[in-house]
């Protein structure tokens, strides 16, 4: 009962985040953020797997954006606070960064893989715990029963059946 009420409530949340995403890629993005306006449906695609994700706190931020502030001398959408202008103004610096970061952390990441990779390549010991247990206590390979016997006789399916003839 409680695992199937929440199961359904995540589809439903998804299904409302899916429903608000395509909206909010095609014009909530450029509201509430400057740099997204007159970007590629290549960045709207991507932005709708977060949008869905995130979808609550995008439709408040958004609906703030759309609220026109009484009094404004230009009637355009504002933000209570908003500090758009601040935090684009260290953009650029922010995203060179961002991409000295993934020039060093490319190689970095791909030579940690080649060095995992072949540190597995050697033979695998036997297990610790297979040690362990004491020799009288261990099955003889020959006395070892195949799966396909322990299965009941009634219960087998005939190979003919199993192969669609």
């Amino acid at each position: 009962m409680l695992v199937s009420f929440i199961v359904e409530s995540i589809a439903i949340y998804a299904l409302l985040g899916l429903a608000f995403a395509v909206g909010f890629a095609a014009r909530g993005a450029a509201t509430i953020d400057p740099v997204a306006r007159g970007a590629s449906w290549g960045f709207r695609i991507l932005v709708v797997p977060g949008a869905a994700l995130l979808w609550p706190l995008l439709a408040w931020r958004w609906w703030r954006a759309c609220a026109v502030e009484p009094g404004s001398a230009h009637g355009g959408a504002s933000v209570p606070g908003d500090r758009t202008d601040l935090w684009q103004q260290g953009a650029e610096r922010l995203r060179s960064r961002a991409l000295l970061v993934w020039i060093v952390l490319a190689p970095l990441i791909a030579l940690v893989l080649v060095v995992a990779l072949r540190g597995r390549a050697g033979e695998v010991e036997p297990s610790r715990d297979a040690a362990r247990i004491p020799a009288a206590a261990r099955i003889p390979a020959a006395a070892r029963v195949p799966a396909a016997a322990r299965i009941p006789a009634a219960a087998r399916v005939p190979a003919a059946v199993e192969l669609g003839r």
